[in-house]
């Protein structure tokens, strides 16, 4: 496990691991709540699977922010290939940082170490999606303030 400490903050990012993933899943039911999804049914089980997929997968990444013992954040990220090509991608799946403990570094810091976990894994560029519907303009401006380029729109289409 790699630990990164920060200089005058109690807070450190580490790798997910198997002890986490109930407190992530309930970081999680937190984050749905304040979704754009939160009228869609949530499944504990099913985000604890994969919070386990990406802890497993080598070419996986779950990591936490924890802040005096307490964890505040996490994210999710993959690498997968392009559909034009064998260069190797890396996404997020989720980035999401308690209400309380937003506003300072974390997200920031979350953010710069999958950019060092994708370039050390090879990949040729990093994505980042705003699609939780959560402070868009904020969260476009932070990643922005990280090195993420605007690039095409998302738009979504309820059914039923």
């Amino acid at each position: 496990i790699r630990r990164l400490f920060y200089n005058g903050d109690s807070s450190m990012i580490r790798e997910a691991s198997y002890r986490d993933v109930f407190d992530c899943e309930e970081m999680m039911r937190d984050f749905h709540k304040e979704s754009g999804q939160r009228d869609a049914e949530y499944d504990p089980q099913k985000v604890r699977r994969y919070f386990l997929q990406h802890i497993d997968s080598p070419k996986g990444l779950a990591l936490v922010i924890e802040k005096n013992g307490e964890i505040v954040g996490c994210f999710l990220g993959n690498l997968t290939r392009s559909w034009f090509s064998d260069a190797v991608i890396a996404e997020d799946s989720a980035l999401y940082v308690k209400p309380e403990h937003r506003g300072g570094m974390n997200a920031m810091r979350l953010l710069k170490r999958y950019q060092e976990w994708a370039e050390e894994n090879g990949a040729a560029e990093s994505w980042v999606f705003v699609g939780a519907e959560i402070d868009t303009e904020r969260t476009a401006k932070l990643f922005e303030r990280c090195g993420f380029a605007k690039v095409g729109i998302s738009m979504r289409r309820q059914h039923g």
